[in-house]
């Protein structure tokens, strides 16, 4: 076979006559040439990206649930609050005298607004947390008891997976759904000794979330059944399904599947099921549902 030769043209052109980003010679200046437009073309993309910036809003606070166990200074009387957004007049806050007036200006320090008030130098906090008594504990607790009768209450239950979860207390305590009589069958098969990893468990008694919701429910049950016998009162539980248990005097209604989803369903049905389902007061219904 005959070797066939490759044709190559060549033209040789002069550095100089080469125009725009072609002519970056390592000889003179290319390198700080091609620096630039890549740090103008890292500029150009960083100027088309999203800015997102966060708001701060000063009128959220965080407040950890570890401060109900403070003990807090005790004021009786109502707290002084702003007549705009309702912050209650602190420690903090500064009162400005009113000429020829015993009234003085508190300015608000959340909204600003200018409250015109009377407070006395003893009314002044002194300290970061008060606890005001705006009625005394006989009177809450009679309010409590009697309350209106022609309210319905529904406890809502999260039965989910979750409640489950358990936390250790110190002692031995018997508390609602507690399952170790139901448990005992399995413990014949054991040699009756404790097994526990630690001596200090032994006094320590495990409970979980939804043993927690079941004593405050049937707590309110009883204050309700004792004070309050006339009103009506519904349980619904949840988890992948919602179960509509009522005041009890039924079978209780599953809702599973692609009805979860169909919002006209669920308000005609909890229409429909609300009315049917919350027929007897608690005084009748209180051990059902307990």
């Amino acid at each position: 076979m005959k070797d066939l030769d490759r044709n190559l043209s060549c033209e040789e052109v002069d550095s100089d006559d080469l125009d725009g980003e072609l002519n970056l010679s390592d000889c003179e200046d290319g390198t700080g040439k091609r620096g630039a437009f890549k740090m103008e073309r890292r500029t150009k993309k960083s100027r088309a990206a999203n800015k997102y910036v966060v708001e701060v809003d000063t009128n959220i606070m965080k407040v950890p649930l570890s401060v109900l166990k403070n003990v807090s200074e005790v004021a009786s009387g109502d707290p002084e609050l702003c007549k705009a957004c309702q912050a209650v007049f602190n420690k903090d806050s500064v009162l400005k005298p009113i000429m020829g007036k015993e009234d003085q200006v508190w300015l608000c320090e959340f909204c600003n607004t200018e409250n015109t008030v009377f407070i006395d130098q003893e009314e002044i906090p002194k300290a970061p947390e008060v606890n005001y008594l705006v009625a005394a504990a006989a009177q809450v607790m009679d309010k409590k008891l009697g309350g209106s009768q022609e309210i319905s209450n529904i406890f809502c239950m999260d039965i989910s997976g979750s409640m489950c979860v358990s936390e250790a207390i110190d002692g031995k305590h018997n508390i609602l759904g507690d399952n170790k009589e139901q448990l005992k069958g399995m413990m014949r098969f054991g040699d009756g000794s404790d097994q526990f990893l630690d001596q200090a468990e032994k006094n320590k008694t495990y409970i979980s979330r939804i043993q927690c919701l079941k004593a405050a429910i049937c707590a309110q049950i009883d204050e309700m059944a004792k004070g309050a016998d006339k009103r009506k009162v519904g349980v619904v539980t949840f988890n992948h399904e919602v179960t509509m248990i009522g005041d009890g005097s039924k079978d209780p209604q599953v809702i599973t599947g692609d009805k979860l989803m169909d919002y006209d369903f669920l308000e005609n049905n909890g229409k429909t099921e609300g009315a049917s389902r919350l027929e007897k007061n608690i005084g009748e219904t209180a051990k059902i549902l307990k």
